[in-house]
C-alpha cells in the first residue's frame, strides 16, 4: 500500500504499487473487488487512472484501516468482471450487427460498458425500422450462440488494422 487519501464524498483512495483492477477506459467501468490484510477490508466501488499508468481504488473500509507501507491482496470481483467483458463482447458484436445490417457507414460514436447493462452510441442516417432493429438482433443473437472464444491479441494498430481490425477513435487508444 502506498498511499491513503480521504475523497471528499467520504470515500477513499488507496494506490498500490500494482493492481490487477482495470482502470476505467473506453466507455468500459473500472473494476470492483476488495483490498486486504489480516486486520482491514477496504471495499472497491470504482477504480480509476488519474495519471498514465497510476490506478486509483475508490471506496470504503469494510473493517479496520490501513497505512502507507502496509502490505495487502487484492482481489477483483471476478463475477462482476465477467459481466463486464460478456457486455464488452456484445458491443463488439452490436458494432458488427449493425455494420452488416446498415452499411459500413455506422461507426461507434461512444459506448457504456458496465456488468448489468451497456449502451450503444452509433451514427447512422436515420431512425432504425422494426425490421432492421430485428435483424440486428437475430444477427448478434445468432453468434452469442455461437459462443467462440475470445481471443485478445495486443499489437501496433497499423498491424491491428491489416488483421481485419475496425478502428475509428483516431490516436485516442494504442
Amino acid at each position: 500500500l502506498l498511499a491513503t487519501e480521504d475523497g471528499s464524498d467520504g470515500q477513499i483512495i488507496i494506490v498500490t504499487d500494482r493492481t490487477p483492477f482495470y482502470a476505467e477506459s473506453g466507455g468500459q467501468v473500472g473494476d470492483t473487488g476488495w483490498i486486504e490484510n489480516k486486520s482491514a477490508c477496504f471495499l472497491v466501488s470504482d477504480t480509476q487512472t488519474v495519471i498514465d499508468g497510476i490506478h486509483v481504488h475508490i471506496g470504503r473500509y469494510e473493517k479496520g484501516s490501513m497505512s502507507a507501507g502496509d502490505t495487502v491482496t487484492l482481489r477483483t470481483n471476478v463475477d462482476e468482471r465477467n459481466l463486464t467483458r460478456q457486455n464488452h463482447s456484445a458491443t463488439h458484436l452490436l458494432h458488427t450487427a449493425l455494420r452488416t445490417t446498415l452499411g459500413d457507414h455506422v461507426k461507434q460514436r461512444g459506448s457504456l460498458v458496465g456488468p448489468h447493462r451497456l449502451r450503444f452510441d452509433f451514427s447512422h442516417f436515420g431512425p432504425l425500422t422494426a425490421e432492421e432493429i430485428a435483424g440486428i438482433e437475430a444477427w448478434v443473437n445468432q453468434h452469442i450462440v455461437l459462443n467462440e472464444t475470445v481471443q485478445t491479441n495486443v499489437m501496433p494498430k497499423e498491424e491491428a488494422i491489416s488483421a481485419g481490425a475496425v478502428a475509428f477513435f483516431g490516436d485516442k487508444y494504442g
